[in-house]
């Protein structure tokens, strides 16, 4: 049997439950009673649910939060855009709707519901996304002087969490895609390593994260970075926001709870019905102290979280588990497969791809396409589709777009898609010339660039490779470090001030406490040349970087 991971102390408060329960009259009790008995006779299908609706179908004066009154007085266009029924259903803690800091009934039943069908012990619903799931596992974890090992393509969110426990952090490289331009797995030897490595170093480890599946759909080798993991006592977390459906479908790769992860984080919005924001964290086994989980969690979620969000969990999860949801969507993204392969010179990640680059699965629901050959950049194929076609993609490097499929997705949706791609690439094959008009949507020119490479493969590539040497300060030192403002040609060889990440997907290329290079700097610039985002900067223009005062 493996030795467990044994927890850091606890935060040494913690709230006292009484303090959430406020005196009501004996009409809320009768009230109460109604909604209690109305959610036992809906047999536990989505509790949350059905108390909402029950409660915003009362008839009431609504002497509470929040101001519009169940829609009593909004602006027409606002009424017109969210509709009436959300601002009816928009409630606070009312009775028989329960707290999500101190759950005892309606929210608790439907965490209990989600944490059985995800493979859970005990799931938290989030309101403030999957950001703040990762922060509250972080903060469960590790504190002060310990160390998170950590995949250097997680999310922004990763970074943050380390500010926020004020730990350091040791990181660990996924496999990188030259073509594509983009990481993919991370490989169990790597993360042991990282361990030695840490290690080695005096760093007293106490958490590793890696993100699986990736933006681009790869999944990792869970079940061998866990017995890495455990064989030295220290739990595994996974991002797994992008992949809340693994669960409901042996068509799809396994979940990370399934594979032996001790903390799984994810974005149940992006895949499932959920509302955007929503977002659910699953804890399994007692490597982790769920009480310091739910205690980080009351310091880092709203006090007046969205009933609807909520509900839309509850929802979404049941609507999961219905005979043959996933039926179409995966018709539309093994349709989209295997027709985009089909168009000579794409570069099409599928199936194919399992047993290298650290990846261990790859996600039907996510299609990743190359598309250096049609001529144009993933950015500019993305906005043709979009103005010509109508096809909206969830993400444009450099080198490649990417579809995200999720529960919603058709067989329509996907005949749309393959007809735009089957013109666009008739079309722009072998073109060597870029549109003009393209062109001049363009940020900045290529020129400013530094290296004039604009297509060059150097995605995330340029401040990975030394991400452990070039870290002289902890993220959080250098977050509240007195900083200055330098130019551009000043910055490389600083440690930066700031997280600069291209967005999405959010993978920080600078970090907070590292030195800046010149071929980051370069990177950043690419990705405004392209018509990309990087967010983080004081400067949007880049013209001048935050630095650590000397």
């Amino acid at each position: 049997m493996q030795t467990r991971y044994d927890c850091a102390q606890s935060f040494t408060s913690s709230v006292d439950k009484s303090s959430f329960v406020v005196p009501r009259t004996h009409q809320r009790r009768a009230l109460q009673s109604r909604l209690t008995r109305c959610c036992n006779n809906f047999k536990g299908d989505a509790p949350l649910l059905t108390a909402l609706k029950a409660r915003a179908e009362a008839q009431q004066a609504p002497f509470y939060v929040p101001g519009h009154k169940r829609g009593s007085r909004v602006l027409d266009g606002a009424r017109q855009v969210i509709g009436e029924t959300a601002f009816q259903h928009d409630l606070t803690e009312l009775p028989g709707l329960d707290y999500l800091a101190s759950p005892t009934s309606v929210i608790q039943q439907a965490q209990q519901l989600a944490a059985t069908s995800f493979g859970a012990d005990k799931t938290w619903f989030l309101v403030n996304g999957s950001s703040t799931g990762i922060h509250a596992a972080v903060m469960a974890t590790c504190g002060p002087g310990d160390c998170l090992v950590l995949a250097r393509n997680c999310h922004q969110s990763a970074f943050a969490a380390a500010v926020f426990a004020d730990c350091d952090t040791w990181y660990v490289q996924p496999h990188y895609d030259e073509q594509l331009g983009v990481a993919h797995g991370i490989h169990p030897s790597s993360v042991q390593q990282a361990l030695d490595a840490a290690c080695s170093a005096g760093k007293r480890v106490t958490a590793v994260l890696v993100v699986s599946p990736t933006y681009f759909g790869v999944c990792s080798d869970i079940s061998g970075l866990a017995e890495v993991c455990h064989i030295s006592n220290v739990p595994l977390i996974v991002d797994e926001a992008h992949g809340s459906h693994f669960a409901f479908d042996s068509a799809f790769p396994q979940s990370g709870l399934s594979c032996g992860a001790d903390c799984v984080i994810q974005s149940s919005h992006k895949t499932l019905s959920a509302l955007t924001q929503a977002a659910m964290l699953h804890i399994q086994g007692d490597c982790i102290d769920t009480g310091r989980v739910s205690r980080a969690l009351q310091l880092l979620q709203s006090s007046s979280p969205s009933y609807l969000l909520m509900a839309s969990l509850d929802g979404a999860r049941a609507h999961a588990q219905q005979q043959g949801i996933w039926e179409e969507p995966l018709r539309a993204g093994q349709f989209s497969t295997a027709k985009l392969q089909e168009l000579d010179g794409l570069q099409v990640v599928s199936s194919a791809y399992v047993g290298t680059r650290g990846i261990a699965a790859v996600d039907p629901l996510r299609i990743t396409v190359g598309v250096q050959s049609v001529g144009l950049t993933g950015s500019q194929v993305s906005t043709i589709l979009e103005g010509e076609y109508g096809v909206v993609t969830e993400l444009a490097t450099q080198q490649v777009i990417v579809f995200a499929l999720g529960i919603g997705t058709t067989m329509s949706h996907a005949e749309k898609l393959i007809v735009a791609f089957q013109n666009l690439h008739q079309k722009y094959r072998d073109t060597t010339a870029l549109s003009d008009e393209l062109a001049s949507k363009r940020s900045l020119p290529l020129s400013q660039v530094g290296s004039s490479q604009a297509g060059d493969h150097n995605s995330l590539q340029p401040s990975v490779d030394m991400g452990n040497s070039l870290q002289l300060m902890s993220l959080r030192n250098a977050f509240f470090a007195n900083s200055v403002r330098v130019t551009r040609a000043a910055a490389a060889g600083r440690v930066s001030a700031e997280l600069l990440c291209p967005y999405p997907p959010g993978v920080p290329v600078a970090i907070p406490g590292e030195v800046l290079q010149t071929e980051t700097i370069q990177l950043l610039l690419r990705v405004l040349v392209t018509g990309g985002t990087v967010t983080g900067p004081s400067d949007p223009t880049l013209s001048t970087f935050l630095v650590v005062a000397d």
